[in-house]
């Protein structure tokens, strides 16, 4: 990004020539636009501080009102944290079954009168 693009691109936002730009921090640093109305973020992939600092690039003029908008993917709601749970634990539950089948298997196939014929537990799922 030269200096003459990132100019006229704050010029052509600024003269309402263009409605928007997916921009980076780099990008943003000095820009004086007082009249953001929207600010919207992709993902929370940074910290609190630095979202405050995006949000507030919305409505810097005095008196000015803006919104800011964070889209969250699924995994980082309180749902989809709760829907990863339940299947790390659904998981963990069939391990658990699966481990026993094995202990029990082996502890019969100790007992048998024919230990050469057992080379390994089998299982049945």
């Amino acid at each position: 990004m030269t200096p003459t693009w990132h100019e006229e691109n704050i010029n052509a936002l600024r003269d309402s020539m263009i409605w928007g730009l997916c921009t980076t921090d780099a990008f943003c640093m000095g820009m004086d636009l007082p009249d953001i109305k929207l600010v919207i973020q992709w993902k929370a992939s940074c910290g609190l501080c630095a979202l405050w600092q995006r949000f507030g690039w919305a409505a810097q003029g005095q008196g000015q009102e803006g919104m800011a908008l964070l889209l969250v993917e699924k995994k980082n709601t309180a749902k989809g944290r709760e829907e990863k749970e339940a299947c790390t634990q659904n998981q963990k539950a069939q391990q658990g079954e699966v481990g026993k089948k094995r202990k029990a298997i082996q502890h019969q196939s100790t007992q048998n009168k024919w230990p050469a014929l057992v080379s390994r537990p089998i299982l049945f799922h």
